[in-house]
């Protein structure tokens, strides 16, 4: 069985190691950093990140 995943959204309290790890780990680039509705937001090549504000 094939699984297609279009996009994702992760939700993380420390958003500076998150975009750390992914960029370590997988040599993800960021392709936007920006703040939207109060919140951080960062696009990834293949993933999206947002700040936990909560």
């Amino acid at each position: 069985m094939r699984v297609n995943l279009q996009h994702t959204h992760i939700f993380v309290s420390d958003i500076e190691a998150t975009l750390r790890f992914w960029q370590d780990m997988f040599g993800t680039q960021i392709l936007f950093d920006t703040e939207i509705a109060e919140a951080r937001q960062d696009s990834l090549r293949r993933a999206f990140v947002f700040e936990d504000t909560g």
